[in-house]
């Protein structure tokens, strides 16, 4: 698996905790105040960073793309 990939598989990965965690405290506490915030790090945190990955993953012709890096979470500051 490319590098690439990798990076993009273990955001989703934090993301979908980080969700499941809020989703989990929220149920136990009966506040439903932040379930966009909730929603929105399952679906675009963990799904769209899963395609991703899967996407370079599946596609060799962009192992060593230069325009893959810039994509990555680790480079966007404005995503945390």
């Amino acid at each position: 698996m490319p590098r690439i990939s990798a990076v993009f598989f273990a955001f989703g990965v934090v993301a979908k905790l980080i969700g499941m965690t809020l989703g989990m405290h929220m149920g136990m506490s009966g506040d439903f105040t932040l379930m966009p915030v909730h929603a929105h790090l399952n679906l675009m945190g963990f799904v769209v960073m899963a395609v991703y990955g899967t996407f370079y993953a599946l596609t060799r012709e962009t192992k060593n793309c230069k325009l893959a890096w810039p994509t990555s979470p680790s480079r966007r500051r404005a995503y945390w």
